[in-house]
């Protein structure tokens, strides 16, 4: 298979369903890893996510999948010598994978429902960004917050903060738009190959595609250039779902095309 040239991204979505080989293509590192998990579903899916992960780099590089030596950059971000860059997200049942021919480029995935203290998570990661009920509080007078929240307008910021751009629309709720900053948080955290912390400055202005998710995921994908991108049908199975917030793109459903937006705000 061809791997994506410059400008172009291909999507890759491996779920319950998928076909692809497991724990049989892994490798000693993701075999020591498997050993290590107790939960029978957490193997499961890790196995799943793993052994697809090979499988598809293999069908780009004509190696066997079991042969794939990764590397790990500094700042953890696995790469595959020789081979195409790639990002991969999961959470839940669900991974996300985009291959590209550059190496900023950066997808996640998050699952809704998980227990997470997310107003103090957006307060230490994302301190510029209020969401609804802050920003209603706000205008009644009973100060706002740098958490997160709800309104019927919608979450807004208050500054740049760090690097997030911002696209949030009425009606989420308050986890859900959550999420949706997060994704893009993460998203280019992981294209810039960075760690938690500030969004680099030449990363804040990557162009951010919202993703077609499964219902009750969230997803994003971001690139340093604008860009084509491909979802991929095939093996790794297809999610049926809706866009994960009411502002998706309808760009990023599965089998589609899309183009990659000019800017990230």
């Amino acid at each position: 298979m061809r791997p994506p040239p410059p400008g172009e991204v291909d999507l890759w979505w491996i779920g319950p369903a998928s076909r692809r080989p497991g724990s049989a293509v892994l490798g000693p590192e993701e075999r020591a890893r498997l050993a290590r998990l107790t939960d029978p579903a957490a193997r499961a899916a890790f196995a799943r996510r793993r052994g697809a992960l090979r499988s598809i780099l293999a069908d780009y590089t004509g190696r066997p999948p079991a042969s794939l030596a990764y590397r790990t950059t500094p700042a953890g971000r696995p790469e595959l010598p020789g081979g195409p860059a790639f990002s991969l997200s999961s959470a839940g049942e669900w991974a996300l994978l985009a291959v590209g021919a550059e190496p900023e480029l950066g997808v996640d995935l998050e699952q809704t429902g998980q227990g997470r203290d997310f107003r103090a998570v957006a307060r230490r990661f994302l301190p510029g960004l209020v969401l609804p009920e802050d920003a209603a509080g706000a205008g009644a007078g009973a100060g706002a917050g740098a958490g997160a929240g709800r309104t019927e307008d919608g979450p807004r910021r208050t500054d740049d903060g760090p690097g997030f751009a911002g696209h949030l629309t009425p009606g989420q709720g308050a986890e859900a738009a959550f999420l949706v900053a997060w994704t893009e948080y993460e998203a280019r955290l992981k294209a810039a190959g960075a760690g938690l912390g500030a969004v680099p400055e030449r990363a804040r202005g990557w162009p951010v595609l919202r993703l077609w998710a499964p219902v009750g995921y969230t997803a994003a994908l971001v690139s340093a250039r604008p860009s084509v991108v491909t979802v991929r049908p095939g093996p790794a199975a297809q999610p049926t779902g809706r866009p994960a917030t009411a502002a998706a793109r309808s760009a990023g459903r599965p089998a589609g095309v899309a183009a990659l937006p000019r800017t990230g705000g």
